[in-house]
């Protein structure tokens, strides 16, 4: 009898605490903000505080970017244009520089430490910070990766009837080396223009180029357009090195009575980044 009786009140208390147990269980309540099983969550947030303007078109070649998210343990990655994707990071604000003529677009994905992530915000701007009778390099910057040949475009940024260029572009030869340079676009609709360069320029580091925009079909150019195609290679590959290619103050343009026209933006230069 005393051993059912024990045995009976083993089971009733087995009972009892699997019944508060389970009770325990379901009242559970996650106190974890980033945890969706919480009541009180929130899906993750991001909000771009300063930058461009969607639509924005800037006057300078370089921008900053701010943003936020809605919680302190939160990790963000952006990307400008088609370029490199940034890793996870918790930093807030990011500059951009060398920035091209043209439409931009930055990119913007913020993500909980447990992994949800938010909507991509994009703000499309574009850039205008070149004046009329300007003379520029494209890109701006080139990043290399390799040793490959790579190409950088010399061009005429809003001229009024052009008929002539004369143009120098310093870069350090012993870094790279000019394969060739070719006519640009902008004498597409000429039937005989005038296009030379110095063939020794590898030699002394001074790249000079003579162009014309000659017969009846072809007597000026107007616009913005692309004069000269500058093909380089690389010597080596050393990373973590940077390089100027410079427009020097000899550049100039002529009109067709063999005027000279100034540059507005004078020296002007482009940069050549090894990663």
């Amino acid at each position: 009898m005393v051993r059912k009786y024990l045995s009976r009140q083993k089971c009733q208390i087995l009972w009892i605490f699997l019944l508060f147990f389970t009770a325990c269980s379901d009242d559970f309540i996650s106190d974890n903000p980033l945890d969706p099983s919480n009541p009180s969550y929130e899906e993750p947030i991001v909000t771009i505080i300063s930058g461009p303007a969607q639509g924005e078109t800037l006057t300078t070649a370089f921008t900053t970017f701010v943003w936020d998210g809605n919680e302190d343990a939160m990790l963000f990655q952006y990307k400008i244009d088609d370029g490199l994707l940034s890793a996870w990071s918790s930093d807030k604000t990011v500059t951009v520089d060398y920035l091209d003529e043209g439409d931009h677009s930055f990119s913007l994905q913020a993500k909980y430490t447990t992994g949800d992530t938010t909507d991509v915000q994009y703000i499309n701007f574009s850039v205008n910070a070149f004046s009329a009778n300007s003379l520029r390099l494209f890109p701006w910057q080139t990043i290399l990766y390799n040793e490959n040949s790579f190409t950088v475009e010399v061009i005429a940024e809003e001229v009024n009837n052009i008929a002539s260029a004369y143009i120098e572009v310093e870069f350090d030869n012993a870094l790279f080396t000019v394969n060739s340079v070719t006519q640009g676009s902008a004498f597409d609709n000429c039937s005989a223009p005038v296009f030379i360069w110095n063939d020794d320029a590898n030699d002394t580091g001074l790249l000079q180029i003579s162009c014309a925009f000659l017969g009846n079909n072809c007597p000026s150019f107007t616009g913005s357009g692309v004069l000269a195609n500058i093909i380089l290679e690389p010597k080596t590959y050393l990373s973590n090195t940077t390089s100027d290619l410079t427009i020097t103050a000899n550049s100039l343009y002529r009109d067709v009575d063999n005027g000279n026209i100034e540059i507005e933006n004078g020296v002007f230069y482009g940069v050549i980044s090894f990663e």
